[in-house]
């Protein structure tokens, strides 16, 4: 079962990552989902009536062309209608009205342009009512049906980043490109990188022609080109030197502990920081067997890195059991969606600051803050 899996998740990989023109079904990337309980679709909608962003964050692994698709609907009372503004890392990149009050939610799509990385995505209510402003820092965010004040706001019932939408994104021109004048040649060149990449090591001949071989056999189906790298790429990507950090090298002539190889250190390096392949900095390096004597200098250009921020997320939760929080039940009408993540992400940005800060663990114990910016945020205060 598990192994059907592994295949499955290949093969959704490749035919994203291969997949161009009209056969090309853009990934969506939804940010309604952290507001949700695990499991359900709890809430449905998420009210918006103060200038308290709506935050949506996203860490993209492809540069391109997306739109943002926001469906929307004003609250009973909106009059006249809420103005918001969808900013993009601090920075207004559009202005929306939601004026459908009944029926079907007001859909709006907005294009961007976004490099690879990690991006926060905002909407900001522009006027709010002074009454309802007033109270922008008290759960929960969601007014009752039967508030008799003149609410303005709306209630956002999606949010969607599609994308990327060119017809031959970026990495498909890296994955494919070749010097080689016949298919085969050109197949096989693009099968050795691929592997190289995907093993984090040089691949050796023999594991080349295997690969070709799939390809090969692709074709002899009368599979187009692009399907028959996939149909290799697959094979690649269930391979146990893919899928696990598999160590190789002569066996070691004493009891004693060895150095890793330079490739080996890399793999380890960009696990551990970046729960990621190592980029080509590193693998350059370890090409040149110089990646021991600047590993310094690399552990510190890979804290600075976006990417660092997978060490925090995917260890802290565990380590301090936050993520039990989407276990809590949500029947107190004070404990809603955005308190959820508020608590959750202030936690993640207090760790990330003690490990980034090189503060002491006993932080986490007494420390004189809670968050990195030196401000405790709205939901510790109402908790």
């Amino acid at each position: 079962m598990l192994i059907e899996r592994y295949l499955e998740a290949a093969e959704q990989v490749v035919s994203r990552g291969l997949a161009h023109g009209d056969q090309r079904k853009p990934p969506v990337y939804v940010g309604f989902k952290q507001y949700m309980d695990r499991g359900t679709n709890i809430p449905y909608a998420i009210g918006v009536f103060t200038s308290t962003p709506l935050r949506f964050e996203f860490r993209l692994a492809a540069a391109g062309s997306y739109n943002v698709e926001i469906h929307g609907k004003p609250l009973l009372h909106a009059d006249p209608p809420a103005k918001t503004e969808l900013r993009l890392n601090g920075e207004k990149v559009a202005e929306l009205v939601f004026e459908k009050g009944e029926g079907r939610p007001d859909a709006h799509s907005v294009p961007l342009k976004l490099p690879r990385g990690h991006h926060v995505l905002e909407l900001v209510l522009l006027n709010p009512n002074k009454e309802q402003e007033a109270k922008k820092d008290m759960y929960p965010s969601t007014p009752s049906i039967n508030n008799k004040e003149k609410l303005r706001g709306y209630g956002v019932y999606r949010f969607n980043l599609i994308g990327p939408t060119e017809a031959q994104p970026e990495r498909y021109r890296e994955i494919m490109a070749s010097d080689a004048t016949d298919a085969e040649g050109q197949a096989r060149e693009i099968i050795a990188r691929f592997t190289s990449l995907a093993f984090r090591r040089p691949a050796s001949e023999v594991e080349v022609e295997q690969y070709v071989a799939v390809f090969q056999a692709a074709q002899q189906r009368d599979l187009a080109f692009d399907q028959s790298i996939g149909a290799a790429m697959q094979a690649i990507l269930v391979s146990p030197h893919f899928l696990f950090r598999v160590e190789t090298g002569p066996p070691p002539q004493t009891a004693k502990p060895q150095p890793v190889s330079d490739y080996h250190l890399a793999t380890r390096l960009s696990y551990f920081l970046w729960s990621s392949m190592p980029d080509e900095e590193l693998l350059t390096l370890a090409a040149k067997a110089e990646l021991h004597a600047n590993l310094e200098s690399q552990v510190k250009r890979m804290l600075d890195d976006w990417r660092a921020a997978a060490l925090t997320e995917n260890f802290v939760p565990q380590w301090l059991e936050i993520s039990d929080i989407d276990k809590v039940s949500r029947t107190n009408r004070r404990f809603e969606p955005r308190m959820r993540v508020d608590m959750t992400r202030e936690t993640l940005r207090f760790a990330d600051a003690v490990l980034r800060e090189n503060r002491p663990i006993t932080d986490f114990l007494d420390g004189p803050r809670s968050t990195a910016t030196d401000q405790p945020c709205a939901s510790c205060i109402s908790a």
